[in-house]
């Protein structure tokens, strides 16, 4: 295979993705005459630079992205170009101005191809982590300050600086230890209470009975998921499913036998009368397979066209039936395929539009920077969360309504959220291991076996005895953690209210 072949390669690969920390199209060659430009390729190329990533990042020159249809592979135009503008040296000489100092000195390639009998460039930003991170020492342009606390990196689509110590560790981490994931010491609150707090969930009493909430799923298929059913204990009044399968092989199928609630299947052209407070209602926003005239996955333009019109409507009589009652719309988004990224956000404009300010929004993915482009239009919070840690914590929350068998351990996961350990995984677990669980001490120590713990609970580590687990789960000792989060709870109540 030939370089040019190589780089047609690349090229066809990268223009099937979105932008991203790794990806940035541009419609345009940088003008390297004008210093302005000069200094957006150096910010571009910096921000690459200090992301921290598992690949090269690539800048495609030729190429403009758009939120709401296909790209435009349009191509470098030549007659407006100084064909230096595309050569690696001159880009490299503009990292070398005189009123510019940056270190360390960065390293990339710059190759041009032939595609379609049009011309573009990919600027590649091979990953070093033995080098950085990248800093401005030295600049005159209100585009590229320099920051004695701050670095320049990438947010997702954004070139963007660092907001916080925990920001900058991460990427210092990166560089350090060549890992992405910083150490749990400078993680965010956990994900899993992050989704709970935002989907209005106890960990003790479930979901919240004064709201009703929406499901918005991508397909899911039950592929080594285990507790996959659990997602029928969701309290839904309306699904919106993006399987057409999904009644035979996908989630539908899964959560029948779970569901709390009586089933309406609904498909285009449909209009049930509505019934927000024992029924669920699953429309197939992409059709049904077996329903004639109803299956619709082909593009985005050709979908909007069949189901934009019937998904707002559908949503018109729902929020009519349901209002004023405030309303808590989950996604479940799990699928690869980006191009369903547009129906999505398409469907979550439709909510925010049928139901106004009574709903919030909360997606849980395993691809945060593929959807990070809806918040510009939606207000919602993205969690990152495996959907298998996703299913045991919410299989914990429905165990906790019912007695839990005394030989079943709980464990945390990397998102924080239960994970359920059979007996059998205890027995050879428990031959090199002292399991603490995430349970232990739920449970009163039998008092026939150990006289000395007669005495009133708490009173013997408070005279100076070893506290046990039991008084730990009692929090007998000094609580250090609750403060804060029951605080940022009522402040998000308050301002919701206000809202």
């Amino acid at each position: 295979m030939t370089n040019q072949q190589e780089l047609i390669s690349l090229f066809e690969s990268l223009i099937q993705r979105n932008e991203s920390e790794t990806i940035d199209f541009k419609v345009e060659a940088y003008n390297l005459s004008i210093k302005e430009k000069q200094v957006d390729l150096v910010k571009d190329i910096i921000c690459m630079y200090n992301t921290p990533r598992k690949e090269d990042a690539h800048i495609i020159l030729g190429v403009k992205e758009y939120t709401d249809r296909p790209k435009d592979i349009r191509g470098i135009d030549l007659s407006t170009t100084n064909r230096k503008d595309l050569d690696q040296s001159s880009m490299q000489s503009a990292f070398q101005r005189e009123d510019l100092e940056i270190e360390p000195f960065l390293r990339f390639r710059v190759s041009t191809l032939q595609y379609k009998s049009k011309t573009f460039a990919i600027i590649t930003i091979p990953v070093n982590r033995k080098v950085g991170p990248c800093k401005v020492l030295k600049s005159n342009y209100p585009k590229l300050k320099t920051y004695r606390d701050k670095l320049y990196f990438r947010r997702v689509t954004d070139n963007d600086l660092t907001r916080s110590v925990e920001e900058v560790c991460d990427i210092m981490y990166w560089f350090q230890d060549g890992s992405t994931q910083p150490p749990v010491s400078l993680q965010e609150e956990s994900q899993w209470d992050s989704f709970l707090e935002a989907s209005f969930i106890s960990d003790v009493s479930g979901f919240e009975l004064s709201r009703k909430y929406i499901l918005v799923t991508s397909p899911l298929r039950n592929d080594n998921i285990k507790n996959l059913s659990v997602l029928g204990e969701i309290p839904a009044i309306l699904v919106l499913d993006f399987d057409p399968e999904s009644d035979v092989s996908g989630l539908l199928y899964e959560v029948k036998g779970r569901l709390k609630r009586s089933l309406h299947i609904v498909a285009k052209k449909d209009r049930p009368t509505i019934n927000p407070e024992n029924a669920t209602y699953w429309f197939f926003v992409r059709g049904l397979e077996g329903r004639k005239g109803t299956v619709e996955i082909g593009n985005y333009k050709k979908w909007k066209k069949s189901y934009g019109g019937e998904i707002s409507e559908q949503l018109r009589n729902f929020a009519e039936a349901i209002s004023p009652t405030p309303i808590t719309c989950i996604v479940l988004w799990y699928h690869d395929d980006s191009q369903l990224n547009f129906h999505l956000k398409q469907v979550l404009n439709s909510i925010e539009q049928a139901f106004e300010d009574a709903v919030n929004f909360v997606i849980a993915t395993k691809y945060p920077g593929e959807i990070q482009e809806i918040k510009n239009e939606v207000d919602v919070e993205i969690i990152n969360i495996a959907i298998h840690q996703l299913c045991s914590g919410l299989d914990v929350i429905s165990s906790s309504k019912r007695i839990v068998e005394s030989n079943e351990y709980f464990l945390p996961s990397s998102s924080h959220a239960p994970i359920r350990i059979t007996s059998e995984d205890r027995k050879w677990l428990e031959e090199e291991l002292e399991i603490v669980h995430l349970n232990v001490g739920t449970t009163a120590p039998d008092l026939n076996e150990d006289p000395d713990l007669n005495e009133r609970i708490g009173r013997r580590f408070l005279r100076g005895a070893e506290i046990t687990w039991h008084e730990l789960s009692l929090h007998v000792d000094v609580n250090r953690e609750k403060t804060d989060k029951i605080k940022r709870q009522v402040e998000t109540e308050l301002t919701r209210r206000r809202a």
